[in-house]
């Protein structure tokens, strides 16, 4: 539901962006520019609902078989299931006696949800729900239009709006990124052990107590806050380029999830920094100044990444050898 919830939020900003921006370049009228921004609501509200409820429908429709087909193996060769589940588990790392033992306890229990957790993937929390993934979609797409509606201010400059403009971000829009950012920052701060553990392992975190619906909630409000504030200077077309760009870094640097956090900021703030001032001097679009100062810090990442990667090899054997 996280991934959905982000993927709808993130849409109904960029395509309501997009949307009034082409309406407004065609020199709109105010309420031409609302009845179109109404329209698109509507519009890609049920198209996300629609679409969803069809993918997700197959989903079920497939989980639905699988575990029919499952069952009539259960009654038809249950020693056979027996042996399947006791493999999978010693595939996971357990004794061949403990991997019995698990299975034939897991199967007196439950058989069939044994195997449909272990075997197939598939568990109450998991499992397809095409009614709940169409609303959940169509209300993420309508959050997210609306923000970009009420709070989104439109330049009649087509190009500035796709692409940023940093001549165009007022004292207020610095304001409300700063704001923005420190709000993220105490979220992130106070909620990092429940986001860790609800990004990482769901399932468990539901068990151990974690609200991973009110996790997944928090992360999409601040996905659709940290979207809005950057449009002015980004454009809603290269957003998406510097939600993905730093993350990446910061894995490639490193393995440690608090570290990756740390590089990911790191990266962000100096793209943002050195892209606007290239934007400035250079006279370029702010956007794309600053998606290619990350496009430049990822490649470099990357080559020591790759010169990492090289180098372990060598000291493993070296290691061994001594």
């Amino acid at each position: 539901m996280c991934s959905s919830d982000l993927l709808g939020a993130n849409d109904g900003i960029v395509s309501t962006a997009s949307l009034l921006v082409g309406v407004a370049a065609a020199d709109a009228t105010q309420s031409s520019l609302l009845a179109a921004g109404i329209a698109g609501v509507v519009a890609g509200a049920m198209s996300m609902a629609a679409g969803e409820y069809v993918s997700v429908h197959s989903q079920a429709d497939t989980e639905k078989a699988d575990l029919d087909r499952e069952r009539r193996e259960l009654e038809t060769d249950e020693a056979g299931e027996r042996r399947e589940l006791t493999g999978i588990y010693i595939g996971r790392g357990l004794t061949p006696d403990l991997a019995r033992q698990v299975a034939d306890q897991l199967m007196a229990h439950d058989a069939l949800a044994a195997h449909a957790r272990d075997e197939l993937g598939i568990t109450e929390s998991t499992s397809a729900r095409p009614l709940q993934a169409a609303a959940a979609s169509a209300a993420s797409f309508a959050v997210g239009a609306v923000i970009i509606s009420v709070i989104g201010t439109f330049t009649r400059n087509f190009e500035a709006a796709l692409f940023g403009n940093v001549l165009g971000v007022t004292g207020t829009d610095v304001a409300v990124v700063a704001v923005t950012f420190l709000g993220a920052c105490a979220a992130v701060f106070l909620r990092y052990r429940q986001l860790l553990f609800a990004t990482f392992d769901p399932e468990v975190a539901e068990v151990s107590g974690v609200r991973t619906a009110r996790t997944d909630a928090l992360l999409a409000v601040l996905l659709s806050a940290l979207i809005t504030v950057c449009m002015n200077v980004l454009g809603v077309t290269l957003i998406a380029a510097m939600l993905v760009v730093p993350p990446v870094v910061g894995r490639l640097l490193t393995d440690s999830f608090g570290r990756m956090l740390g590089i990911s900021v790191a990266v962000g703030t100096v793209c943002g920094f050195v892209g606007v001032y290239l934007s400035y001097y250079l006279d370029w679009a702010s956007g794309p100044a600053v998606v290619l100062t990350a496009a430049t810090i990822f490649v470099a990442a990357y080559a020591v990444s790759g010169f990492r990667r090289r180098r372990l090899p060598a000291a493993a054997i070296d290691a061994h050898v001594g």
